[in-house]
């Protein structure tokens, strides 16, 4: 051995050692069975987060479609939506306009008649809660869902008005969110991402605030802001199974205000629409809406929603990219994986992103293989995303590399849930024909599908996935798992021996699903590509189309 690779070794192991300090704690929690934004997004929250729930509970009234757009408040999309649309998630959205954190603490102003015609105050927080849990599913909700919470504009309004007299302090709101936590918890929530309050003194509604009332908002705030992030962390260092993190909208907020133009904006201190006589009369406006950050006296504009979006995304994305990098980070011989195993299903481990200064990745290349129907019912996607990773860090040096996330869906057709079934990646796509048996070998030269071998230097298995034919993703991370007929299988892992370019690249070549002994081929679909994506290019033109509705 050259003191070359010794020191490559070691700089391995150093580094194993540095990035995996917290994740050796964390990798037993099942939140690493899925990323954080995988599959789908349950929102709650207030007006922040609301995209017509108050709108539809008081047929249509509140919010006016005279100074908002279609329930939201706010001229145009919410952040949620934007975020939801760009990363192609389900969402479910229970946030309601004038919420707040539980009726039974501060009840919400905005009340609205019941069946009986008395009157009932929009749903807390709790509420909401309590509204989604009837519609926990195993198979969508426990591993591949990221919840997402925003809620406490309201409560610190109420307190603003009653701080000389309320005991109500920033500890019992947080309490009361942590209760709302502890309801998801139990109801199977793995990844839980609240955000915290923005400075309400920098709004239009109480810049011109002065003396105490502007020392207890300023106060307050960041006392609640403080113990909210204690909070998560108490969560995430004591659960077995949920992770909790915190995205700083105070700090993103402040960042806008002082350097506006940066952000696009003109002005952060006035709103757009001014609105008087009981939020019935219009009395003046704004040319240009996206120069603004505040669309009324409170709320943001859809500019602002956008951008909090974007960087919300890339938020989540530094969490995952920590993860794929790690995976990465000994060379290029690709011979640590970092992963863990759960069921024959393989998940990345994010580590706390404290310890990086950057991390990022940027999804290059997207391909998918379609299974419909049309072959012993087997109904499905399996989809291949090529991402580029980027950190860097003080302590290490900078890495860069690429990797290849699998994301599997399967709905129907494979019946036995006590079995496996292969899937591999053969070398030539399917014929018109539709014939399975005419798509070559399993991709990968030379070709190391003998799954049976004793030798564990040569075997090819979940725990030696490089001794595997690059196709052979059974081989290397096991296979499908049998489903009954009224489920469906979600799951996902990253492989870093899949090629996009040259011979073996997975793009035009075939998957292939085999009965559960490995002896016949039951569906094969051709892998597409679907489209070569810069995710920084996002546009909001392309995903919501504005109507003039004033």
């Amino acid at each position: 051995m050259t003191n070359s690779s010794v020191v490559i070794r070691l700089s391995c192991v150093l580094l194993f050692m540095g990035i995996f300090v917290t994740a050796v704690i964390l990798s037993i929690k099942l939140l690493r069975q899925g990323n954080w934004f995988s599959y789908s997004l349950v929102a709650f929250g207030d007006s922040l987060t609301d995209i017509g729930n108050t709108w539809d509970l008081t047929n249509g009234s509140i919010p006016s479609t005279a100074f908002y757009y279609r329930g939201r408040w706010s001229n145009g999309p919410t952040w949620i939506e934007v975020m939801s649309s760009k990363l192609g998630t389900i969402l479910e959205n229970y946030a309601y306009g004038g919420a707040t954190s539980d009726n039974d603490i501060i009840p919400s102003n905005l009340t609205i008649p019941d069946d009986r015609g008395r009157k009932k105050h929009v749903p807390s927080l709790k509420d909401q809660v309590k509204e989604f849990l009837p519609n926990v599913s195993t198979t969508l909700h426990r591993f591949q869902t990221t919840f997402m919470i925003w809620i406490g504009g309201n409560d610190y309004q109420y307190l603003i008005k009653n701080y000389n007299t309320s005991t109500i302090t920033p500890q019992i709101l947080i309490n009361s969110i942590q209760q709302s936590v502890n309801l998801l918890e139990e109801a199977g929530a793995h990844k839980i991402l609240i955000l915290n309050i923005p400075p309400l003194d920098r709004t239009p509604r109480y810049i011109n605030s002065t003396g105490s009332d502007l020392e207890y908002i300023k106060l307050s705030i960041r006392d609640h802001n403080q113990r909210l992030t204690e909070m998560t962390r108490n969560f995430t260092r004591h659960s077995s199974t949920l992770v909790v993190k915190v995205f700083d909208v105070h700090n993103l907020t402040m960042e806008i205000i002082e350097d506006p133009r940066s952000f696009g904006f003109t002005n952060v201190d006035d709103p757009c629409v001014v609105i008087d006589g009981g939020g019935k009369r219009e009395v003046s406006r704004c040319v240009n809406a996206d120069e603004y950050l505040f669309w009324d006296d409170f709320h943001p504009t859809a500019k602002a929603h956008r951008l909090l979006a974007n960087q919300l995304v890339k938020f989540l994305r530094s969490v995952d990219a920590i993860a794929i990098a790690a995976e990465l980070s000994c060379g290029s011989d690709k011979d640590f994986l970092g992963k863990m195993y759960l069921s024959n299903k393989v998940a990345a481990v994010p580590v706390d992103n404290s310890y990086f200064e950057t991390a990022d990745y940027t999804e290059f290349d997207l391909a998918s293989a379609n299974f419909t129907c049309n072959q012993n019912n087997i109904c499905g996607e399996i989809t291949f995303s090529g991402i580029y990773v980027d950190y860097s860090n003080d302590d290490f040096d900078n890495f860069e590399g690429t990797t290849t996330k699998v994301t599997v869906v399967i709905v129907s057709g494979l019946n036995d849930p006590k079995k496996e079934y292969p899937y591999k990646i053969h070398e030539y796509p399917v014929p018109s024909n539709g014939k399975c048996d005419s798509v070559g070998n399993v991709l990968g030269s030379p070709l190391k599908t003998n799954n049976t071998d004793t030798n564990t230097a040569t075997k090819c298995s979940p725990d030696t996935p490089k001794n595997c034919a690059e196709g052979d993703l059974s081989g290397k991370w096991g296979g499908l798992h049998g489903i009954n007929s009224n489920e469906k299988s979600t799951f996902f892992y990253y492989d870093p021996y899949l090629d996009w370019d040259g011979i073996k690249s997975i793009l035009g070549k075939s998957l292939v699903i085999y009965n559960s002994d490995n002896s016949a081929r039951l569906a094969c679909a051709n892998i597409t590509e679907s489209y070569v994506s810069e995710y920084d290019d996002f546009s909001y033109d392309e995903y919501f189309e504005i109507s003039d509705y004033v």
